[in-house]
């Protein structure tokens, strides 16, 4: 089931604007606060003890994946990180889910799942592993969840449309769900969900775009690159805003139990809130105006 939502995208910025803002902010001094110029090396106070190198140590886990995998989804779950699908070395799909500690560095398979898929997108939903799409020989719009604590699979729903390639991010309970390829092109649209059931649309990106970089900031959702329909690759960056999208989910998801139109649920909702609203404030009319209360 989806619901549609008139969400914009607030911000739309050049990839190469973010990697330069962040290569001059590196070349920040911390002593001085002022800019070190490019090929020149800060040299610290002669009353400070010398910087020692920062170093990061890689340790091989005492466990290893038991076959070579790609294009898998990983997602964490509690003090473990489940990985699930991908394809092998044969350039298959997989069905395997396997649980890694980060404590130990142990890991196992701890079930599977109905279809073997890769180039999905997961998340955690209450207490299971969600998989949203994905393919094997073709994109498919298949839900599937996993329950760790009994080590079984099932297919939960269905996407609004089949999709792979697609990214996702978590923001509280919901679930955004950006872009993919539907067999024919890239997609545009970001999705959300609260239950891996229901699907709200909540933005359409300037383009569509498969394999985004999606991450989480307080109640933005970024989007980074990823492939056009040209095949080439994009170096914008979109901001999207979940705000009014997290509300939105909210009026589908009471629509779903209700069994009503979500548009009626949204019309209850605005009379109520315009009910509350005091004497003198400005309210949005039907039609789109601001009138005083």
């Amino acid at each position: 089931m989806a619901a549609t939502t008139g969400i914009q995208i607030r911000r739309w910025l050049p990839l190469a604007f973010v990697v330069a803002l962040v290569a001059c902010t590196s070349n920040l001094s911390p002593q001085s606060a002022t800019t070190t110029p490019p090929g020149t090396t800060a040299v610290p106070p002669s009353n400070s003890a010398p910087a020692s190198a920062s170093t990061v140590k890689l340790v091989r886990a005492p466990e290893q994946l038991p076959a070579p995998v790609q294009r898998a989804v990983a997602v964490k779950d509690g003090k473990q990180i489940l990985i699930a699908g991908g394809l092998d070395a044969n350039g298959n799909s997989t069905d395997g889910v396997f649980a890694l500690s980060p404590q130990t560095g142990r890991i196992h398979q701890v079930g599977t799942v109905p279809q073997a898929f890769h180039d999905a997108a997961g998340a955690m939903i209450g207490k299971d592993l969600f998989v949203f799409g994905g393919g094997s020989t073709e994109s498919s719009d298949a839900v599937q969840a996993f329950d760790p604590s009994t080590g079984k699979g099932t297919v939960r729903g269905h996407l609004p449309m089949a999709l792979s390639d697609l990214t996702g991010a978590t923001i509280g309970k919901t679930v955004y769900l950006v872009g993919g390829w539907n067999g024919a092109a890239p997609q545009p649209t970001v999705w959300s969900t609260t239950d891996g059931m229901h699907f709200t649309k909540v933005a359409t990106l300037p383009a569509g775009v498969r394999y985004p970089a999606v991450a989480s900031v307080a109640n933005d959702l970024v989007v980074a690159g990823g492939e056009l329909a040209n095949g080439t690759e994009t170096t914008q960056v979109s901001l999207v805003d979940t705000t009014n999208a997290a509300r939105m989910q909210r009026y589908a998801d009471i629509a779903a139990k209700q069994k009503t139109p979500v548009e009626q649920v949204q019309a209850v909702a605005g009379q109520k809130l315009v009910s509350i609203t005091p004497a003198g404030e400005y309210i949005m009319d039907a039609a789109g105006g601001w009138q005083k209360k």
